[in-house]
Order: structure tokens, then sequence, then C-alpha cells
């Protein structure tokens, strides 16, 4: 997941020789629409080249389409439908806070969901004091609470929205996440964890952002935005009907 080669089990003292016992054709973690975007988004990031990426092209897991002077990949390990996920790029730290507390109290309030059903995902210490000082008054304004974990077991209150990094939620998932301060993993070639924190959502996935004018902020945003794009408007194709076919559903609407 995060770019590291295949193990072998000699590396960890096992003497088993031969291939790969079996390998995953087909996944419910997160739905197509936010699977497909995630995926395409790391590898517009980072160009595939590993072992891993020939493999799934073999079996068929993976099929890149053109777009544009690169690869769109359709996915088909995953066939699991469900709502388009949605990029907010805000122009302050304080507007992108405001936007999250809105989206949640939209969920909670006038959507019914649970908040132990909802995760927010972070990088940094600037985003979780932010989300302390704005976003946990407001769930408290409405019966609920923020609890922010790392590297622990995770509380299993059906009240407590959970706050914590990918990496302290590498393996798990919830049916709602936000992704707050997606700025942050512009920084030091993040594209993996965070490929890794857009597939955590089972359901639903929204993502925020402060749109700083720093080169690599403004092309993660680029490609993100692009390829979210892509995914709500599918390319055009167009459908050439020859002269006979053309008029046999003429004579057919006619009768």
């Amino acid at each position: 997941i995060y770019g590291r080669s295949t193990p072998k089990w000699k590396d960890i003292g096992l003497e088993i020789q031969g291939k790969r016992s079996t390998i995953m054709k087909e996944s419910f973690r997160s739905t197509k629409p936010i699977t497909e975007w995630a995926f395409n988004v790391l590898y517009q990031v980072q160009p595939p080249d590993d072992v891993d990426h020939k493999e799934l092209v073999r079996l068929g897991l993976i099929e890149p389409e053109q777009w544009g002077e690169s690869h769109w990949w359709n996915i088909h390990f995953n066939q699991v439908d469900g709502p388009m996920p949605t990029f907010h790029r805000c122009s302050t730290v304080k507007e992108e806070m405001k936007k999250i507390s809105a989206q949640l109290l939209l969920w909670i309030k006038n959507e019914g969901v649970t908040p132990g059903d909802i995760c927010i995902l972070f990088m940094g210490e600037r985003i979780e004091n932010e989300l302390e000082k704005t976003i946990a008054p407001a769930l408290k304004a409405i019966g609920a609470t923020l609890a922010i974990q790392r590297g622990e077991r995770f509380i299993d209150d059906s009240r407590a929205v959970i706050a914590t990094t990918p990496h302290s939620f590498k393996g798990y998932d919830k049916e709602f996440v936000i992704i707050a301060g997606v700025d942050a993993f512009a920084e030091q070639n993040r594209a993996r964890i965070l490929y890794v924190a857009m597939t955590r959502a089972r359901s639903l996935l929204a993502i925020f952002g402060w749109d700083r004018p720093k080169p690599e902020v403004q092309s993660l945003f680029s490609i993100v935005s692009r390829c979210l794009t892509r995914l709500t408007r599918p390319p055009f194709i167009e459908q050439i009907v020859d002269k006979s076919d053309a008029e046999v559903i003429d004579e057919t609407i006619g009768s």
C-alpha cells in the first residue's frame, strides 16, 4: 500500500517456496465510484511501474482507457454502485472547517446518520487543532462528540465521530468518511497514503482542503478535481447508426 515491494516469506523466517496462494479479485469495502476515483488519483500523482500493477492488468482487474495524454483506469474488481464522492476546495482553513461542520450537520441532523458511522481522517497537528477548536463544539451542540484518536483501540460509541490519521485507520473503514486538510497530502509525496484514506469510505466520501498557492498543492488539487470530473462525466461515445438500421427504426415507430 505504501510503496514497499511485495515481501517474501524468507524475509520473515519462513522457508515457503512457490507462487502466491491466491489473489483477491473482488473488493466490497468501498463503492466503485470511490475506488475508481482513488485509484486514478493515485496513478495520476504517482504513475505505476511495479509488479503488482502488471499483475492487476494481466488479470483484467484494471483496464486502461485513453484519456487525453494519459490513461484512465477502469476498475473491474469492484461493481458496487453508490453515490458520487465530493471535493471541496476552500480559500481558507476557516472556510474549510465551516464546510466540514455543515457536512456533519447535514448528515447527522437532516439525514439521520449515526455519528458513530462517520470518521474524519487528517494529517498533521494543524488540522487536529482546528478540529478540536471548531468541529468538536459544533458536534456538541447537536448531542454528538468528537473523539480524536491515534494508535489506539477506537472507542465504540454511537454518538462519537472518530477523527484519526490514515496510518492509524489502515485496515478499518466507516460508512461515511471525511478527509480534512487534503492539501497536507501534497507534501512528501503522500499519494499512497491519500489512496488509503480515500478507500476507508464504504458508502460516501467527502474531501476538503485549503486551496493554498503552493505548486504541489495546486498540482494535487488539479488531479483530484479532474479525476472527479471524469468520474461524473464519462467520455461521450458517438453511436453511428447506418441508413438501413435507421429505416428499420422509422418503420417500427411509424407502425
